[in-house]
């Protein structure tokens, strides 16, 4: 599974690596400070998480038709919003890990 983490704030994100690491998945990973959608679509990501404060997040939430899941995340969501037959999804920060746990379970 090929998953990419774009963030303003990369250094938030130092707890990826241990739910990675627990669930027996294959993962490749990388934190990014800013992409572009172009390299998004060309790379052959599984699952896109990026912070609704990321100048992309409005590029990738627009996209159609996609085959990656779509996680937008935030301290300023209030609820967890699921469009699943999208695979999208905008989940509160404080929930992030615990979603993350769960949908990656689920996928496994």
């Amino acid at each position: 599974m090929k998953v990419i983490i774009i963030d303003n704030n990369v250094d938030r994100h130092a707890w990826h690596n241990d739910i990675w690491n627990s669930i027996d998945l294959d993962v490749s990973l990388s934190v990014v400070n800013g992409n572009t959608t172009g390299n998004i679509l060309e790379s052959g990501y599984n699952m896109v998480l990026i912070h609704g404060n990321n100048p992309e997040l409005h590029d990738i939430e627009e996209l159609e038709d996609c085959e990656f899941l779509r996680i937008f995340f935030s301290g300023g969501y209030t609820s967890i919003k699921t469009y699943p037959d999208e695979k999208l999804f905008y989940i509160p920060l404080k929930n992030l890990k615990d979603f993350l746990e769960n949908t990656l379970i689920k996928i496994g």
